[in-house]
């Protein structure tokens, strides 16, 4: 069984901040985590230590775009926007601990941001609480084809896992996983040579139906196990 280890990610703007702090200051607000996607995904989980923090967000495309805010157990907190004709914004939230994000889009791009307001203290205990945050990523098993209209099934033992995906070739993939009661948990489409990945914040049965046309693809399936 292969295994990867990670750890979550705090952006190079923040790491660069701190590697030029010489003093103690105000609060200021601080890029901390970022994304960029298209479809249905999830994000890995974060830490947000400032409050308030806030969420901005950038759609592009046509049709549903929502995010939602979910605390580190799965337990839905509340909708941070919800949109048929997408447009650019920001949230303000003010609970701090571990959260993730469910971004549901159709045919929408979207980059998403994740900003903190904090002091020179308060960037230190962030950086000291995302270093002491790793995990094991254990391969699960890898999905393979060309020019397929399939499912799959994939069983997760136990936690997060992260589903990574490639395409090679002129034409076009279209990946979308279910789980076991039927909601759909992740979708995105890709055209031409491309890559992605996305996270799922539950464990258990999952269907996935690829769709391809002009091209081969590949799925990557690992799952989140602490050290």
């Amino acid at each position: 069984m292969a295994r990867v280890r990670g750890w979550q990610c705090v952006g190079l703007v923040l790491v660069a901040l701190l590697s030029g702090c010489v003093g103690p200051r105000g609060p200021r607000w601080i890029v901390t985590h970022a994304w960029e996607g298209s479809g249905t995904q999830q994000t890995q989980k974060f830490w947000v230590n400032g409050t308030p923090w806030r969420v901005v967000y950038r759609p592009s495309g046509k049709g549903v775009f929502q995010i939602g805010l979910y605390d580190a157990d799965g337990a839905f907190l509340r909708l941070l926007t919800e949109q048929r004709d997408p447009m650019p914004g920001s949230v303000t939230v003010h609970e701090s601990g571990r959260r993730f994000l469910a971004v549901t889009g159709v045919t929408t791009h979207w980059k998403i941001t994740v900003e903190q307001r904090l002091s020179t203290i308060g960037e230190w205990q962030l950086t000291e609480t995302v270093r002491q945050t790793h995990f094991n990523l254990a391969k699960l098993g890898t999905w393979v084809g060309r020019d397929v209209d399939q499912d799959y099934e994939i069983e997760v033992p136990t936690g997060s896992w992260q589903a990574h995906y490639t395409s090679l070739g002129a034409g076009t993939v279209q990946i979308t996983i279910r789980d076991q009661d039927g909601n759909v948990v992740m979708a995105s489409s890709m055209a031409g040579q491309s890559e992605g990945e996305g996270w799922i914040h539950q464990n258990g049965r999952f269907t996935m139906h690829v769709a391809a046309t002009d091209a081969k693809w590949k799925v990557d399936v690992y799952n989140e196990q602490p050290e």
